[in-house]
């Protein structure tokens, strides 16, 4: 009896991971990450093809390509989320993750989000978005209010801008470490240290619009649920484990663009 008492620690231990990989599973499935990844896949492939005719003169080719496919894939995204959320979220703010998003207004947000992501990638309408963004800075907008709320409570702005200089510091140390340039990690850092400013102000003002953008069909009382969930250890919690595993993949890619540049360069004189 003493025997079974004694693995009993041990046994529930080794049970642990699976079920955190199940509920892991179903707050992806609420959250609809999947379906996210394939939007960021589609925005990363569009950066890309910007790179490829800025650094390669549009001449990657097919090499490019392949080159590509092996990187732009959502499960490289999605691992990267599995992982983040083991680490950020605990049990007990799993399970406060999953029962809001399981809600109504948990349901529409994640609906909104996504159309909203969607609508941003036609220059049009993130133009317009800005636009409306910057007059209602001006107009005490309720749902801005909410916005600016959640933005705050969570320092989106700020992890975004950090996201940002690491996926440009990751690019050149790709690039260096790939021949097609030189430099020291601290010429690499201070290079992507230098952008701080401007990426934050775009950063600034493009998240305020997404966000109006999504959010301004929501009822009050959906939006005002929405915050206080963001404000509260689960979504601080959540938040955090998003922006690690976004950032985590965008990373990887953008140190992988930085080879794949240098690599076909190095071709291209040979």
């Amino acid at each position: 009896m003493l025997r079974a008492l004694a693995l009993w620690p041990l046994l529930a231990v080794l049970a642990l991971p699976a079920h955190a990989d199940a509920r892991i599973a179903v707050l992806m499935d609420l959250m609809r990450l999947t379906e996210f990844a394939g939007i960021l896949q589609e925005e990363n492939r569009r950066e890309a093809e910007r790179i490829e005719a800025d650094m390669l003169d549009g001449q990657g080719g097919a090499v490019w390509e392949a080159q590509l496919r092996a990187v732009l894939t959502p499960e490289r995204t999605l691992e990267a989320l599995r992982q983040a959320m083991a680490a950020h979220l605990p049990g007990d703010l799993m399970d406060r993750a999953v029962a809001f998003y399981g809600t109504g207004a948990g349901q529409s947000v994640t609906q909104l989000e996504l159309d909203a992501r969607r609508l941003m990638a036609d220059p049009e309408v993130e133009a317009a978005a800005k636009e409306r963004y910057a007059e209602l800075t001006t107009q005490g907008d309720p749902v801005l209010a909410e916005v600016r709320r959640i933005i705050e409570a969570n320092d989106m702005v700020g992890r975004n801008v950090a996201a940002t200089l690491n996926a440009n510091y990751q690019f050149l140390r790709g690039l260096d470490e790939g021949g097609a340039i030189d430099g020291s990690q601290a010429d690499h850092l201070a290079e992507a240290a230098a952008q701080h400013d401007r990426i934050e102000e775009q950063t600034r003002i493009w998240l305020g619009a997404y966000m109006l953008l999504a959010y301004h069909p929501l009822p009050e009382g959906d939006l005002a649920a929405y915050a206080a969930f963001m404000e509260s250890p689960a979504g601080r919690a959540l938040n955090a484990a998003l922006f690690a595993g976004f950032g985590a993949a965008r990373a990887e890619l953008s140190y992988a663009l930085g080879r794949f540049v240098a690599v076909n360069r190095q071709s291209g004189e040979l």
